[in-house]
């Protein structure tokens, strides 16, 4: 049994179907995942795999966790619901990317957009998971843990800053911050380490040269999103940096022994539109989505 953790897929759905077949995901119960958040944006995919995740989580042995993108998309649902959607979210459809997504949400039917709300506002904030005698604390960007009792407002800024926030360096301890959590459900544990996703792991190691992105493993933290937001974008239309898109990888730490997998733009299929090796991967992939 393997317990396998993976963050800001980013609407790159092919890089994800190819990460889980290289780890030999193990659909019987047998092994376990936990999904950080960040299903949708910059990806090309972004409705697709979130389509996916949601199908994923409907199995047991799979836990999805809210991301600040996931939570922006969310807002914008209930603003939209709420008859508020000439008022958009300027930076999440600019800046992160939420144009994709949004686009395709608004051509879906009414029972499609039920669906994608309630289960966005099902996700839960953390999660914990105990490996070899140690526990980890699981979160997209900053520690959380439920509490009871305790004000609407300041939930919600709590849950706020499990999506936004940003360790500020490789040697912060993010997990100081849970004495802010006094009133909590879970029983306390003394974890041995952070393990989220949020910031691309250049913000806490230097690569040289085009040294393609790898998941950072610091005294206190485990930041495993090597910039797959960029993965699936098109090298010619782009303005990101070719060689950044290169160096970007989606990740799995398998928590049992801290392995790392890696998938990057030439294995998940990200290659020139219309060449012959991209339709034959994309032929695969489909495939592979209706077992």
């Amino acid at each position: 049994m393997s317990t396998y953790c993976i963050s800001d897929i980013h609407g790159n759905l092919k890089a994800l179907c190819a990460l889980l077949k290289q780890i030999n995901f193990q659909y019987d119960g047998t092994d376990s995942l936990y999904l950080l958040g960040d299903y949708v944006d910059w990806g090309p995919d972004s409705l697709e795999t979130l389509a996916f995740v949601m199908r994923l989580s409907k199995l047991p042995f799979v836990t999805c966790l809210m991301g600040n993108h996931d939570l922006m998309f969310l807002d914008q649902i209930i603003a939209s619901d709420e008859g508020k959607n000439k008022n958009y979210d300027l930076n999440w459809l600019y800046n992160n990317r939420g144009f994709d997504t949004w686009d395709g949400y608004l051509e879906l039917d009414e029972e499609k957009k039920k669906e994608i709300k309630e289960w966005l506002l099902s996700l839960p904030f953390s999660a914990e998971v105990s490996i070899n005698d140690k526990w980890y604390l699981l979160g997209h960007a900053g520690p959380f843990v439920p509490e009871e009792d305790i004000d609407e407002k300041e939930l919600r800024t709590k849950k706020f800053e499990a999506c936004w926030y940003r360790i500020k360096g490789p040697h912060s301890n993010p997990l100081k911050n849970l004495k802010n959590f006094e009133k909590r459900i879970w029983e306390e544990h003394d974890y041995a380490k952070f393990i989220c996703g949020h910031s691309v792991t250049y913000h806490y190691k230097r690569f040289e040269g085009n040294e393609p992105y790898s998941v950072f493993f610091g005294d206190h933290f485990i930041d495993i999103d090597c910039g797959a937001k960029c993965m699936g974008l098109d090298l010619r239309q782009d303005i990101i940096p070719d060689e950044t898109m290169m160096q970007c990888r989606l990740a799995a730490l398998r928590l049992d022994d801290m392995e790392v997998f890696y998938c990057d733009r030439s294995m998940a299929g990200y290659l020139l539109p219309g060449t012959e090796e991209d339709e034959e991967y994309a032929h695969n992939v489909n495939g592979q989505r209706e077992d």
